[in-house]
């Protein structure tokens, strides 16, 4: 394929949409073919699983909960893969998507050791072999994505409480570790977002 494959990850209100868009920008300005996307998706699963996270639906709680919002995030995802990712890349252009794989072994993956995770390693395993060029994880305190995240909304979805975003930042770093997740750039999401996107315009310039 002769497109690039460039992911964006962290928690909730640590920037990845407003970096993904800047990153889509940059390249479109430097003469490249884009494709900006992001999971969950705009289709049909991925509009069911909004509904489930914002309430909108019933979901059970505890481990049955969490096992259906995985098999909807991984369909979605392989759908997300076979008719928008994979032919994009096939065409040149370089993919920037807000979120991917990664997402979901740490959301509903948990601790990385737990019959959970196994589960989302199983639902993912064609997705987890198709991996990105480059993966970029914003990291920022829980307290301040919060804040963020509250002052653009009335209402919080499931995964946005703050009890549950603290321990994302330490799950993602099990994720990376543990499915040897190569090509990974960390950034502070704590700094400006024009000083965040000139770390990852390094990393960008390496592809190119």
């Amino acid at each position: 394929m002769t497109g690039k494959f460039i992911v964006l990850e962290g928690i909730d209100g640590s920037g990845t949409t407003t970096q993904a868009k800047r990153i889509s920008q940059y390249l479109e300005k430097s003469g490249l073919s884009c494709l900006l996307t992001a999971e969950p998706t705009e289709g049909p699963i991925g509009n069911t699983i909004r509904g489930y996270l914002s309430g909108q639906h019933y979901l059970p709680e505890g481990e049955k909960g969490t096992e259906i919002i995985a098999m909807l995030f991984a369909a979605d995802r392989l759908e997300h893969l076979d008719a928008t990712i994979i032919p994009a890349l096939e065409q040149g252009k370089w993919v920037i998507s807000d979120r991917y794989v990664a997402s979901s072994m740490a959301y509903q993956g948990g601790d990385g050791v737990s019959k959970l995770y196994s589960l989302v390693q199983r639902l993912n395993a064609r997705a987890l072999r198709f991996m990105p060029d480059l993966t970029i994880f914003l990291t920022l305190d829980a307290k301040t994505a919060g804040h963020r995240v509250k002052s653009r909304k009335e209402q919080l979805e499931i995964y946005e409480k703050l009890e549950f975003q603290n321990k994302l930042d330490k799950q993602y770093r099990q994720v990376f570790i543990q499915e040897k997740i190569e090509n990974l750039c960390i950034v502070e999401g704590q700094d400006d977002i024009d000083f965040i996107f000139g770390e990852i315009k390094k990393q960008l310039k390496l592809l190119m």
